[in-house]
């Protein structure tokens, strides 16, 4: 039962990291989802160095589904972060999640041969049932599913597709250069977004040489020093999550995301109670109960798995 340790250790670094996306995409001056997204996988480039390390032979054509892996990821990240940027992060990272589950089971299922226990079936049911009450929403004047959320689908899919195809990659080669291979990918989407011109004038703006206000320049330099720190959280989260899925079940890894969902949502109601001035969202009684429901979802599905 190792790879559920660490699934549940990248799960919390991970509810964490989305809490603080979540964060910079509302209240920082990275508040572009392109330019967030262009930081978020530009840094994995340095993830080939791994190679002079742990060199390793690799065919074309496993190059070739790494770097699908990668580059799905990267589009993952990109279209999950216009869905956080129009809506709140601890209801559409649940739904982002549910498509995540059934498309990874679909795919494995269907080209990994992948089979899977009744009980752990049952247990990816309950979380599936968990992540949709989870991203029950109330705003002030409606209720219900935000259209944002077809963003976090297209996403899901994305992710669903990049966690089957690393693991493919994972049953033919040890653990560490196929990580490399499979985020060098994601890299790719961070240079295709130096092609849109919101990025590179961002870019440009934030390293010309000019005269700024004492002010500005640190409110700055606090943006970036904490996407950076999100960044190292994320990294730490999904190489974790990578190896749990490596070690164990690709399907019932993805189907854990439920834990991660109750823990952003317990995060986000102590920050939004406690502390409103750095981070807020809106919360009803009946959301409080849909959320509690989908938390106790969450703890009987994962018995499951034990």
């Amino acid at each position: 039962m190792t790879w559920l340790v660490i699934a549940l250790i990248g799960y919390a670094l991970l509810a964490l990291t989305f809490i603080l996306d979540k964060y910079i995409l509302s209240s920082t001056t990275i508040a572009r989802p392109s330019v967030y997204a262009f930081y978020s996988t530009i840094i994995l480039w340095p993830a080939l160095l791994l190679l002079l390390v742990f060199p390793e032979a690799f065919s074309l054509m496993h190059i070739g589904i790494s770097l699908l892996s990668g580059v799905a990821f990267g589009l993952g990240l990109l279209t999950l972060y216009i869905a956080l940027k129009g809506t709140e992060a601890s209801h559409v990272t649940p739904l982002n999640g549910v498509v995540v589950i059934f498309t990874t089971y679909v795919l494995s299922y269907t080209f990994l041969a992948e089979q899977l226990s009744r009980a752990q079936f049952f247990g990816i049911l309950l979380f599936s049932i968990a992540s949709i009450v989870l991203s029950y929403q109330e705003t002030r004047g409606k209720s219900g599913y935000s259209t944002v959320y077809w963003w976090a689908v297209i996403s899901g899919i994305f992710f669903g597709v990049s966690h089957v195809t690393a693991k493919y990659i994972y049953m033919f080669h040890e653990f560490i250069p196929a990580f490399a291979w499979t985020r060098a990918g994601a890299g790719i989407v961070g240079l295709a977004l130096l092609l849109y011109p919101p990025v590179w004038h961002e870019l440009r703006l934030r390293f010309t040489v000019r005269k700024k206000t004492k002010k500005k320049a640190h409110t700055k330099l606090t943006s970036l020093v904490l996407v950076w720190v999100t960044k190292l959280c994320g990294v730490l989260a999904v190489v974790a999550i990578q190896y749990a899925a490596a070690l164990g079940s690709v399907s019932v890894v993805q189907a854990m995301s439920g834990l991660q969902y109750a823990l952003m949502f317990i995060g986000v109601y102590v920050l939004s109670t406690w502390f409103p001035r750095v981070f807020r969202e809106y919360f009803t009684r009946r959301e409080i109960i849909m959320q509690s429901i989908g938390i106790i979802l969450v703890i009987i599905g994962s018995l499951f798995f034990v």
